[in-house]
């Protein structure tokens, strides 16, 4: 986890575009770990190579790349994209309406 950690990191201060979309954060990890794995050129590696890997539990997992960029973003403001600004703002809008909306009940 720790070397997923530093090499997300790395992707996000790197890659901005990787910020928004951990579809693509996804896709540099594996490019990398695919290329160090079968120490070929990315080209040269075939779709049944990727399936072993991943099927093998080599490549990192998806969920694993996004939780962690999650919460380097939580506790590293550097590493945050313009929507996790607006998406913050907007949770913090509804808070405000769901206690209103408490208080006019009560």
């Amino acid at each position: 986890m720790k070397h997923l950690k530093s090499k997300i990191t790395a992707l996000l201060k790197q890659k901005p575009d990787t910020k928004e979309n951990d579809l693509r954060l996804t896709a540099w990890i594996w490019y990398e770990q695919i290329q160090k794995l079968e120490n070929k050129q990315i080209e040269d590696v075939s779709f049944m190579d990727f399936i072993r890997l991943f099927v093998n539990k080599k490549l990192a997992h998806p969920e694993s790349v996004r939780r962690c960029r999650a919460k380097l973003q939580e506790l590293t403001p550097e590493l945050r994209g313009k929507n996790y600004i607006n998406r913050i703002k907007h949770t913090k809008n509804w808070i405000k309406e769901l206690k209103g909306l408490e208080n006019e009940a009560n």
